[in-house]
């Protein structure tokens, strides 16, 4: 195999798992918010019947908004969604931060906009 495709490979891979982590602890976030109370519920796109671009998760607030939310692992993915979907909330997962903090921005970038 060519090394320089055996290296994007693993780029990828390694790319691919970052978002994954991201959006687990983000859903982790998620259920923190709605187990102490911050927000009435959330869910998953369902992709075959309520393909909506741009985004990874629906939640509803206390008042009966609902919100759309993207979960990006990067800068360069948050620019990229800013850009293309200006509309839903979005926010980079930080690297090793705990699920309360998470929750607290998740709730600040909800309610913001």
């Amino acid at each position: 195999m060519n090394i320089q495709r055996e290296f994007e490979r693993r780029i990828k891979s390694a790319k691919e798992r970052k978002g994954r982590d991201s959006e687990n602890r983000a859903e982790e976030a998620l259920d923190w918010l709605f187990e102490n109370g911050h927000i009435a519920t959330w869910w998953l796109p369902n992709y075959d019947e309520d393909r909506r671009e741009g985004t990874d998760k629906f939640v509803q607030l206390l008042d009966g908004q609902e919100k759309r939310l993207q979960v990006k692992s990067s800068r360069s993915g948050f620019d990229h969604a800013m850009k293309n979907y200006p509309y839903i909330c979005c926010i980079i997962v930080q690297e090793n931060e705990n699920v309360e903090g998470l929750a607290w921005r998740i709730l600040g970038v909800l309610n913001k906009n």
